[in-house]
């Protein structure tokens, strides 16, 4: 069930439960040190490293306290991150969110940034009810979008057997026509921090600019019809190098027998290949 309400509202209803917030810790909104400075305790990674190989490069899950829930409704604070409450036990709690940090696609496995607020209102606007009380799994979410809040919750606990591995399957109703850059950028960003780590370090060092932005500028800029993976994979390698990698002979070439390859294996496949060219 969604409801636009007040974020005080929100707040009372959860009286007799524990409110977190789960957090980007790369966003603008610098939430770790707000909420340090707010002397918040026992904030964690949400991850495990059998989940992410740098856990602290992903989601963070932060216990809120009365001082940090008055930064998360003042000014564009919010935008860092989703408040979720609940009266599970915290492992319980702690074990589903983790486990939608990927999820299924066409056969392959992709990010899901739920904790993004954008993403997530989209997202569940587009969910079916029972959808909906899956994701959620008897947890209510507070999440800000469009200069509104909107509370969601779920009153059905719903345990999958088995939350080691990826369950969550994203259906053709659950996007958009339109390729969510974005949400591609932030999937691009996240694979190759797991797997091509000094790529990026290099990539932080030489430029101050967003990954998201340079990616997103790049994945425009290709005016041609072209299939989405190697739109994909141009745009991560201009990121990365430069314009003119891409013109090389030999990259050219990968680049072309992308065509109509999932993802991820298009990336795993470029950047097992361009060794020597980049």
């Amino acid at each position: 069930m969604e409801e636009t309400l007040h974020f005080h509202q929100w707040i009372k209803q959860q009286e007799h439960r524990t409110i977190y917030a789960i957090v980007d810790p790369y966003s603008e909104e610098c939430p770790l040190n707000a909420f340090y400075d707010c002397d918040g305790l026992d904030a964690a990674p949400l991850l495990t490293l059998e989940q992410l190989t740098n856990p602290e490069d992903g989601p963070w899950l932060l216990p809120t306290n009365e001082q940090f829930l008055l930064w998360w409704e003042q000014n564009t604070h919010s935008h860092c991150g989703i408040l979720i409450s609940t009266d599970q036990p915290v492992q319980t709690f702690r074990r589903h969110f983790a486990s939608l940090y990927q999820a299924i696609l066409l056969g392959e496995l992709v990010f899901l940034p739920f904790y993004r607020p954008e993403y997530l209102f989209s997202l569940l606007l587009k969910l079916h009810p029972d959808e909906r009380d899956t994701l959620l799994s008897g947890n209510s979410v507070l999440l800000r979008s469009n200069e509104c809040w909107h509370g969601y919750i779920s009153n059905t606990l719903t345990l999958q057997q088995e939350k080691n591995t990826p369950w969550w399957r994203i259906k053709e109703h659950h996007l958009d026509n339109n390729p969510n850059v974005p949400l591609l950028a932030h999937n691009v960003e996240s694979w190759l921090w797991q797997y091509q780590p000094n790529l990026m370090i290099k990539l932080l060092e030489d430029s101050p600019a967003s990954f998201s932005e340079v990616f997103s500028n790049h994945f425009y800029t290709t005016s041609k019809p072209t299939p989405l993976a190697e739109k994909v994979v141009t745009a991560a390698l201009k990121t990365l190098f430069s314009n003119a990698v891409t013109q090389h002979p030999e990259v050219h070439h990968i680049i072309d027998s992308l065509k109509d390859e999932e993802l991820l294996f298009a990336l795993r496949k470029t950047f097992n290949q361009i060794q020597g060219y980049a």
